[in-house]
């Protein structure tokens, strides 16, 4: 599975910013020590990794983490 989202519970969006130091949920960039989570401007949302998976806090239908995803292609590239 390639993840396209990743989806928080209330208790788990708390956690996840405690851990990096903050105490409110940012809703626009904002400088972050941890490296793992950045703002994307195209998408205004948070994001995980270089990948890019955008992330969805206080997520009402969720409790704890879910991560959404499609299926890995299995085509090889030819060069």
């Amino acid at each position: 599975m390639v993840p396209t989202l990743i989806r928080l519970g209330k208790e788990h969006s708390r956690l996840f910013w405690e851990e990096r130091g903050i105490d409110y949920i940012p809703n626009k960039p904002l400088k972050l020590i941890s490296g793992d989570v950045f703002w994307d401007k195209e998408q205004c949302c948070w994001c995980y990794t270089k990948r890019r998976i955008p992330m969805r806090f206080n997520d009402p239908q969720i409790i704890g983490i879910a991560a959404e995803g499609v299926p890995k292609s299995n085509k090889k590239s030819t060069r």
